[in-house]
């Protein structure tokens, strides 16, 4: 269990500094775009690519909520029952969040893998996306080794081990076209069901402490 809890906060932890760089992004696009804007310079690259962030910024952020239970909710009478209804309800609610969350994420992907809609004003390549990608993981896992105990070097090798496969994968075994094309709504899209899969496991982890307490 402790390693679970381990994992699942480096988790979180790069979800929070993907999230933070991400809200970051917008505010400093949006805030040059109605600038430009303002002396007839208009850029609508930054508006774009500030919607695809913010997608991004509301189901990394709905988990970091989810993890520190910070979501709406009503515990008026739950506070009156006893602690064994109290799990009860619990383990009820975890799991038709999880259906639900599972319902959203299957759709989710369908529907980014269906879209046909563009951002018009991003162009790029998908084998610059990919390494773009890379990249991000590779600075994000960089970052939070030099501001970790650095006591846990195996589980950093095998972060960087993981990245380097999957890039080389992709790169050498997927169709990956190297001409700029308008950027596809399937990576805003994207972050529903990605999102929905984070929630999963965090509400999973809730779930598994919930019945280490019970039965230690």
């Amino acid at each position: 269990m402790l390693y679970l809890n381990s994992l699942n906060g480096k988790v979180l932890k790069w979800e929070e500094n993907i999230a933070g760089i991400c809200l970051f992004l917008i505010s400093f696009l949006v805030f040059f775009a109605a600038l430009l804007r303002a002396v007839g310079h208009p850029q609508a690259w930054m508006s774009d690519l500030s919607q695809l962030l913010f997608g991004w910024v509301i189901f990394l952020g709905s988990d970091l909520a989810l993890s520190q239970k910070r979501h709406i909710g009503v515990e008026f009478f739950e506070e009156k029952l006893p602690m064994f209804w109290r799990n009860r309800i619990a383990d009820i609610w975890s799991v038709s969040i999880i259906g639900f969350l599972g319902f959203v994420a299957y759709y989710g992907w369908f529907l980014a893998t269906k879209s046909r809609r563009e951002f018009d004003s991003l162009e790029i390549s998908e084998f610059n996306v990919v390494i773009f990608l890379a990249v991000s993981f590779l600075c994000l896992l960089a970052f939070d080794f030099f501001r970790s105990n650095k006591k846990s070097l195996q589980g950093y090798l095998f972060s960087l081990l993981v990245i380097v496969l999957s890039t080389a994968y992709i790169l050498f075994s997927w169709d990956i076209s190297k001409q700029a094309e308008p950027l596809s709504y399937a990576f805003l899209i994207a972050s529903v069901p990605v999102g929905c899969v984070l929630m999963i496991r965090t509400e999973l982890v809730s779930v598994a402490e919930r019945w280490s307490r019970k039965n230690g």
